[in-house]
């Protein structure tokens, strides 16, 4: 088998819906398959996937086991020569996998790769291609110098070598992965690519940023914000910093006073309010009636090629992927991004959309 790709969810079933259509659209004509490792999700996650998805292979756990722990039973059970460690809160393009496999068959030093992440409204994610976060440079990250953080010296769409990739997409083979253990389960959620990232590199292979390559990613770091969520990821920051880094008093009331004071100083910042002028639909009628009497809006229909040829601002753009390939999707919410729009997706025969409007809180599903 050429691929496994493995998708860690934890109740969020109408993204992991949207993930399965993408994923499914991308392994077409591939000898794969798809492993969903459920963490005790307590929404219809489970009932949704063996209904609709009976062809994925499906590991629910009586437990959440947490970030590592549950990829590295998905990788245990995965059979595909290459494993695709997958975020259930991602669109990916329909060529990916098959991009991504024969960069790696041409680059036999590579060891993981990831692609360029965009938002829910198109832009850029930083954090698709990081430096190493020595204690130095996570200092300078805390007090908002970035090009110490992130890989600011690779340009947005270039393939390079890149230190730390991030864990919503990480394509790698088997082989690479076992070598070096898999993510370590000694962190519970956050900070386990991180340590993945240098464990691979620490092995003498690297990690490659595929920046030609966009995926939706549409919580980024949501729920960062939340204190519960900052206190795992600044204790699993710690669990890195002792593992890597030479050890002494000094080193050690670093690293506590360097977390703790992030802790502090890290709030949860004001949500995005965004109140578009305009709706325009890119699909069939049947849904998009309903759903312009239930918010009491106006729409305008349109096809992709329209659409862009109206470069339209201030306006809610919803695309039905029945209708529309997800490499288009995300190459109109990149080419429309910043111009005040917020996209929202209709995943094919569902009768909701969803999207984010912010990588800083959890995106929306709107059912009419």
């Amino acid at each position: 088998m050429q691929l496994s790709v493995i998708i860690l969810n934890y109740n969020v079933s109408p993204w992991l819906q949207l993930c399965l259509q993408s994923v499914k659209r991308a392994i077409a004509g591939m000898d794969a398959e798809v492993v969903v490792v459920d963490n005790a999700s307590v929404d219809d996650s489970v009932i949704m996937l063996k209904r609709d998805y009976p062809e994925v292979r499906c590991i629910v756990n009586a437990e959440n086991l947490g970030f590592a722990k549950a990829n590295n039973m998905g990788v245990a059970a995965a059979r595909g020569e290459y494993v695709c460690i997958l975020n259930p809160d991602t669109v990916v393009p329909e060529d990916i996998f098959k991009d991504f496999m024969a960069f790696a068959k041409s680059t036999p030093q590579m060891g993981a790769a990831g692609p360029q992440f965009i938002d829910g409204q198109g832009r850029f994610l930083p954090e698709s291609k990081r430096n190493l976060p020595t204690p130095r440079v996570a200092l300078k990250k805390l007090l908002n110098m970035d090009n110490a953080y992130y890989a600011t010296h690779i340009r947005e769409e270039e393939q390079a070598k890149t230190e730390i990739l991030v864990g919503a997409l990480l394509f790698i083979s088997r082989k690479h992965y076992n070598a070096i253990g898999g993510f370590d389960e000694s962190y519970y959620m956050y900070g386990e690519d991180i340590d993945f990232s240098y464990s691979i590199t620490r092995s003498g292979l690297h990690n490659y940023y595929l920046g030609t390559t966009r995926v939706i990613h549409f919580k980024g770091e949501s729920t960062l914000r939340d204190k519960d969520q900052a206190e795992r990821f600044y204790g699993a920051m710690r669990i890195f910093y002792k593992k890597y880094f030479k050890r002494g008093f000094l080193r050690d009331f670093g690293v506590y006073f360097l977390t703790g004071f992030a802790k502090v100083i890290n709030r949860k910042p004001k949500p995005t309010i965004i109140n578009p002028s305009f709706m325009i639909y890119v699909g069939q009628d049947d849904f998009i009636t309903q759903f312009a009497q239930f918010k009491n809006r106006d729409f305008k229909k349109s096809s992709l090629v329209q659409l862009m040829e109206m470069q339209p601002e201030n306006t809610l753009v919803i695309i039905d992927a029945a209708y529309v390939r997800f490499q288009e999707i995300i190459n109109v919410m990149h080419a429309l991004r910043g111009r005040g729009n917020t996209f929202r997706i209709r995943p094919e025969g569902c009768n909701f959309i969803l999207g984010s409007d912010s990588p800083s809180h959890r995106g929306e599903v709107i059912r009419p």
